[in-house]
């Protein structure tokens, strides 16, 4: 295995060990990982709740038609807020 090859998998081995949010910014769609089942509830910046999306322990794609801007998601259970941008 060459050091690239190490370095993606290294890469693809952390995002396991913590929730991420990814592509961010986003175009189509983005990528929730998480840790356990869970609810992610996306909001605008002002608050209103714009979705609420199960989630299962791994990657979980979410496919929405937002407008560009700025968004909150938050992950219900685990108490984490993630900034998501929208391209």
């Amino acid at each position: 295995m060459d050091n690239e090859s190490t370095k993606i998998t290294q890469e693809h081995l952390n995002k396991l060990k913590e929730n991420t949010i990814y592509p961010n910014p986003f175009e189509d769609y983005f990528i929730v990982n998480s840790l356990q089942d869970d609810v992610f509830i996306l909001q605008s910046l002002a608050g209103a709740i714009i979705g609420q999306y199960k989630v299962g322990k791994g990657e979980t794609k979410i496919t929405t038609n937002l407008s560009r801007g700025v968004y909150i998601g938050r992950l219900q259970k685990q108490s984490q807020t993630f900034k998501i941008v929208k391209q």
